[in-house]
């Protein structure tokens, strides 16, 4: 018997027990003859799937992220607010400010993405520490940022 016929064996022999919706139209299926659903016609089989697992680097490109959108999100303001000033100089160091720190981010989020099967080979309590600091990036980059500005400000 080939391996195909013994998926076809067991897909039908689950089926014949099986009762259930629609896993497409939610049609109340009770031990269905054939491996179609007979309201929508979808092929009906069993699937093995293994289930999502949250890894720290799904954490830390979450955060990279939203401190990459606070980070656009000041640079764009700060090229709004110049255009409606009348001032002619551009902000130049607060614009760079927020460009060098975006280029920074990703970096970081290449390095991660890159590193990521690093990352799902940790230890329990490294997984935790990157868990916890993967929420404070943006607080972070947000500080960092503001005493940037203020020290370009006051020099």
């Amino acid at each position: 018997m080939s391996m195909v016929d013994g998926e076809k064996i067991r897909n039908e022999a689950f089926l014949r027990a099986f009762k259930g919706t629609c896993p497409f139209c939610n049609y109340v299926l009770r031990k269905p003859t054939s491996s179609r659903c007979p309201e929508c016609g979808s092929r009906l089989r069993i699937q093995l799937v293994a289930p999502f697992r949250f890894y720290p680097w799904h954490a830390l490109l979450a955060g990279i992220s939203i401190s990459a959108g606070v980070c656009l999100d000041r640079l764009l303001l700060l090229l709004y607010g110049f255009i409606n000033s009348t001032t002619s100089n551009p902000p130049w160091l607060l614009i760079g400010n927020s460009g060098v720190i975006l280029v920074v981010l990703s970096i970081a989020f290449i390095v991660v993405w890159k590193c990521k099967d690093r990352f799902e080979r940790l230890s329990k309590t490294s997984r935790f520490v990157l868990y916890g600091i993967s929420p404070l990036l943006p607080v972070a980059v947000v500080t960092i940022q503001h005493y940037i500005l203020i020290l370009l400000i006051v020099a």
